[in-house]
């Protein structure tokens, strides 16, 4: 049976809670599955396999519950004989899975472990025995390993010195270092201990000590905030660039039909005035061009001419009316009208039909430019 001091993968935390009597309740990841690379004193590399199966065994998980919490590893393994003298606190009844790791609720009792663990101190190191498989293979994810660990047994969770996560003192571990091999943590000083993960950089893999893996990861979470935040901003930028281009676009339609229909108004207005002149010859062209509506220049018209309208009939009977007392209306009338509205002029009296359509147009492009 062997012993080891491991770090854990990184985990999701809460942040701990402050008891009334002043003791920290937590939540921490204690261990997980996964290849683990120790380092002997001498720089002998040895990559041990701790596989799913083992490490969520039943018995493996009720070894961690009430498991004592110590500050750092101690000297000795724990036992009924010396456990009063290294415990600051406890892992809680509740140890479950959580993903590939071990998650706990844990109590920390100790004045002194409170202010460190505020300080930076918030990392998880598990300290437990193991029987070794040594037969080596490669794990379903393509790891190579050089053997197998069965059997795991809890002796203490410890809480470390390691690099700080965050600004927040949490309780936490970080990925890739293990320390110990086959003897007693109190052989093995803390500069024998090499921590290192994979890092991909470009598509290549490097192993690089954890502490580093840590910077590059932060780095990289940098770059790509920065990245996403640009990439934000240009979608925005493009989509009002986009919003007003439509806006102009728009506005440039809804000028062209305006003066499309003021052209087309504007004819039919003429050719209603010239009828009108027809029926009545007295009457004023510019006065006629004046009115607000069709209705109003041919009820004027049929006024003139002596017909009655009754009130309340609708344009159709009025237009009925208007174009069934044009056809006495003598031809010629009409085309002496047409005439002296299309002839050019010469002076302000010339054709008081042609004033009549300038002021028209006039008044109808003011309305348009007001739509636009």
């Amino acid at each position: 049976m062997a012993f080891r001091v491991d770090f854990a993968g990184p985990g999701s935390l809460q942040p701990p809670e402050r008891l009334p009597d002043g003791r920290i309740r937590a939540d921490g990841i204690i261990t997980r599955t996964g290849v683990f690379v120790y380092r002997d004193s001498e720089g002998g590399e040895r990559r041990e396999y701790r596989p799913p199966e083992e490490v969520f065994d039943e018995e493996s998980l009720r070894s961690f519950q009430l498991a004592p919490l110590t500050s750092d590893h101690p000297a000795e393994m724990l036992s009924i004989e010396n456990v009063r003298k290294h415990r600051i606190g406890q892992v809680g009844e509740t140890v479950k899975r959580d993903g590939e790791h071990i998650a706990a609720h844990m109590v920390i009792e100790d004045a002194d472990t409170i202010r460190r663990l505020e300080q930076g101190k918030d990392q998880l190191s598990a300290g437990y025995t193991a029987d070794i498989d040594d037969k080596p293979g490669v794990t379903p994810g393509g790891e190579r390993y050089d053997a197998v660990q069965r059997n795991i047994r809890a002796n203490h969770v410890a809480i470390v010195d390691v690099a700080r996560a965050g600004p927040s003192a949490r309780i936490r571990m970080d990925d890739g270092a293990v320390m110990v091999a086959d003897k007693p943590a109190a052989q093995v000083r803390r500069d024998e201990v090499r921590m290192t993960t994979k890092v991909r950089i470009d598509g290549v893999d490097f192993e690089v000590p954890e502490t580093a893996a840590q910077a590059i990861q932060r780095q990289q979470e940098k770059h790509d905030a920065a990245v996403a935040e640009a990439t934000s901003r240009a979608d925005k930028l493009e989509a009002e660039r986009d919003s007003e281009k439509a806006r102009a676009d728009k506005a440039e339609q809804a000028r062209k039909d305006a003066e499309d229909g003021i052209a087309e108004k504007v004819s039919q207005r003429l050719e209603v005035i010239t009828k009108a002149t027809r029926l009545a010859s007295k009457l004023d062209a510019s006065e006629l061009a004046r009115m607000d509506s069709d209705r109003a220049i041919q009820e004027r018209a049929l006024k003139e001419a002596n017909i009655e309208i009754p009130e309340g009939k609708p344009d159709a009977y009025v237009e009925a009316r208007f174009d069934g007392a044009l056809e006495d209306a003598p031809v010629a009338a009409l085309a002496t009208v047409r005439e002296g509205a299309e002839a050019p002029r010469t002076d302000a009296n010339d054709s008081p039909a042609i004033t009549a359509y300038e002021q028209m147009v006039a008044r109808n492009r003011g309305l348009a430019a007001k739509e636009a």
